[in-house]
């Protein structure tokens, strides 16, 4: 992954129109066996899922999303629906990570 390595998107949108064409035309999607584990961990790391410190992690902190694995679940579902012509709603998604961890 990665036409601009120093690439750090400032919000959900930035971040899903980033992965999405990085996706798009490959064949693949984030939701293939394994991404989560490897580009996913990738992107957790470049992107400071864990912290935060980046304006993506701000996002995510700001919407009550600390956990960098859910950070990375939610945006790996959001890119597959846009690849795949589906909806997506981003608040819905947020509130069953958040429910989980009541």
């Amino acid at each position: 992954m990665g036409n601009e390595e120093s690439f750090i998107p400032q919000n959900f949108d930035e971040a899903v129109d980033y992965l999405v064409s990085e996706f798009q035309g490959t064949g693949t999607s984030p939701q293939d066996f394994g991404w989560h584990h490897a580009g996913g961990r990738n992107l957790r790391n470049k992107w400071g899922l864990w912290e935060n410190k980046t304006p993506i992690a701000k996002w995510f902190s700001d919407n009550l999303l600390d956990h960098a694995d859910d950070r990375i679940a939610i945006l790996s579902e959001a890119v597959d629906a846009r690849l795949n012509g589906k909806n997506f709603d981003v608040s819905a998604r947020i509130k069953h990570y958040q429910d989980y961890w009541k």
